[in-house]
């Protein structure tokens, strides 16, 4: 049975509801497989509004029920929720992107769901709620019991799939970080 892919909210004062709702209209032209969100249905609802999106949202209570709605909904799977607040972080947005990260990241170790899709972050914000990792690399590195260097982040597009050297570090710190031997394990 196909499993859907979990996406994390991110933020609710940035991008990730909007391209998540952007994402959910182009399903059909860009081939997507069915995905769900973990929490923020009024989030969603919201950005989609703002955008000038037609994207209906439906509550799930399963991820499996995913694969029944992501044709005529943006299923959302129940969980943290609150107000859409475009360029304006705080704590209670952190709140919730931290419990729409760890529900999905959860649903995928647990076999609910075949890949997890992350919504960006306000990493200031995080911190403030006890998320003690530089990023979500990170922290993905260590709810799945792999070695934090052992992890990498990707970005993907149409053409083109890299994986950054370095991350979370000042940019003048870069060039004393790159190593042959840092190459070869990313």
């Amino acid at each position: 049975m196909l499993t859907p892919l979990a996406i994390s909210l991110g933020d609710p004062a940035g991008v990730g509801p909007e391209l998540i709702a952007k994402a959910w209209t182009l399903r059909v032209s860009e081939g997507l497989p069915p995905f769900f969100v973990a929490g923020g249905t009024d989030i969603l609802s919201s950005a989609a509004t703002a955008c000038r999106l037609d994207v209906p949202v439906e509550s799930i209570d399963d991820p499996s029920d995913a694969l029944g709605t992501f044709a005529d909904a943006l299923p959302v799977l129940s969980g943290a929720d609150g107000a859409y607040t475009p360029g304006t972080p705080s704590l209670e947005g952190a709140k919730v992107a931290l419990a729409s990260l760890e529900q999905a990241t959860e649903l995928v170790i647990g076999g609910h769901a075949s890949g997890l899709v992350t919504g960006p972050v306000a990493k200031s914000e995080l911190a403030k709620v006890g998320f003690s990792f530089p990023g979500q690399t990170e922290f993905l590195a260590d709810a799945c019991e792999v070695p934090a260097d052992n992890a990498v982040m990707m970005l993907a597009g149409p053409s083109l799939r890299t994986v950054p050297l370095t991350v979370h570090c000042a940019l003048s710190e870069v060039p004393a970080r790159i190593t042959q031997e840092l190459i070869m394990r990313r």
